[in-house]
């Protein structure tokens, strides 16, 4: 009966659809619709809506690129959301920036969580493996900045091609 409840059980409701959609799409190996119909920018911009911890975007001015490229920074910025969620501790936040810089597309995401020691991570592969791997995979580099107390980036690049479609 009150407006401002069923309100925000729609909003839940509509969250929890495209939570489950992208289930599905990560669950069956599929590029997640929503970057291939709108590419990086909106694709991102829907993950960090539904963020936890909260988070902000910044991407001026990206455009389309090839699908590998979208993927492989789209997932890993994914995936450092997710380790901000698991390992930054309360209260932390984070924020994705992406940009085009000298023909290259460069991502970071840095959190201002508790930390972690990078050499133990990289060793014990994983995520981190994961995302090198992916990175490296389109001909791009990753690297991770942490020490405990002071938060973690994780920054990416990778040289890229405009794709000849509509944004």
């Amino acid at each position: 009966a009150d407006p401002e409840v069923a309100r925000r059980l729609d909003d839940v409701g509509n969250e929890l659809d495209e939570i489950l959609e992208e289930l599905r799409d990560l669950a069956h190996g599929l590029y997640p619709s929503v970057l291939h119909e709108f590419g990086l920018r909106e694709a991102l911009a829907s993950v960090v809506r539904r963020s936890a911890p909260p988070a902000t975007l910044e991407a001026p001015a990206i455009g389309r690129y090839a699908d590998d490229v979208e993927a492989a920074v789209y997932f890993c910025c994914l995936e450092s959301l997710q380790n901000v969620a698991k390992h930054a501790g309360s209260g932390a936040t984070a924020v994705v920036r992406l940009g085009e810089r000298d023909g290259r597309l460069e991502f970071e995401i840095v959190d201002d969580g508790s930390g972690f020691d990078v050499e133990s991570a990289s060793r014990s592969g994983g995520g981190y493996t994961n995302m090198t791997d992916r990175m490296a995979g389109v001909g791009g580099t990753l690297s991770v900045d942490s020490a405990h107390g002071r938060g973690t980036t994780v920054r990416g690049s990778l040289p890229v091609v405009a794709a000849p479609r509509a944004p």
